[in-house]
């Protein structure tokens, strides 16, 4: 009769060491990928619904500039109120005649409302250093219905009528409290331009039409040995909404 050698007990045990030392290896990769795929999905959609509304604001902005009621581009002043909850009562007709808050016109941002459960403390650099004071000074936290992303409004107060120009930072925290909110990594900073437009901090026309100083290209300082992370949203979306560094 032909006998099947088993395994010993020392053999399953080995087998058992080197699953367990793969498994340790790769799981948490695994997790990371999956939370940085989810984190730019909700990223990307939260450009999509800001872009969207500050789109459809603008217009409306320009069809009563057309009848004298308002300025062509966006304020400092208006987008704030834009970002805010109307007031009961309020009439379009009373905010246009102001010319600063014109909230009233399409009732703002869809779904964006002010937030007290996030601590903006809480954000650091890429590498995980303090973030410059001024970064993050007279700041309003926002939250869309149904989705833990955060928003950041910081007014920056560049007004100019006559120029495109970025009018306030807008940081967005794709998954809200939780960690590791560091920026370049769940953190991402865009500027809100007086036309409307949306654009990612380290992209060529952020830097063209902002007076912030902090930020340079992307495509030098995104790529290795990162340290603030400022300038990553540009990488972010020229890599189709992925994380590559």
């Amino acid at each position: 009769m032909k006998l099947h050698r088993a395994f010993t007990l020392a053999e399953v045990l080995i087998a058992v060491a080197i699953v367990g030392v793969v498994a340790a290896l790769t799981v948490p990769s695994m997790a990371t990928k999956i939370d940085s795929e989810t984190n730019m999905a909700k990223l990307s959609k939260s450009v999509t619904l800001i872009q969207n509304g500050m789109g459809e604001i603008f217009q409306q902005v320009q069809n009563h500039s057309e009848e004298g009621m308002a300025a062509s581009r966006l304020t400092s002043i208006q987008v704030k109120d834009l970002f805010e909850t109307a007031p009961d009562g309020a009439s379009s007709d009373d905010y246009i005649a102001d010319g600063q808050k014109l909230f009233a016109l399409t009732g703002g941002i869809t779904g964006l409302q002010t937030t007290n459960n996030y601590n903006i403390g809480d954000i650091k650099n890429y590498d995980g250093t303090n973030v410059n004071n001024n970064l993050l000074t007279n700041c309003s936290t926002y939250q869309f219905n149904k989705s833990t992303s955060v928003v950041i409004l910081q007014d920056i107060s560049a007004n100019d009528e006559n120029e495109d120009k970025v009018i306030a930072k807008v940081f967005i925290d794709a998954n809200g409290p939780d960690a590791p909110n560091k920026i370049g990594s769940d953190v991402f900073l865009f500027g809100l331009s007086n036309n409307g437009t949306l654009i990612p901090a380290g992209s060529e026309k952020y830097n063209d039409n902002t007076f912030d100083d902090s930020v340079n290209s992307y495509t030098t300082d995104c790529q290795n040995n990162i340290t603030t992370g400022l300038s990553c949203a540009a990488r972010v979306m020229a890599d189709g909404w992925k994380i590559k560094y």
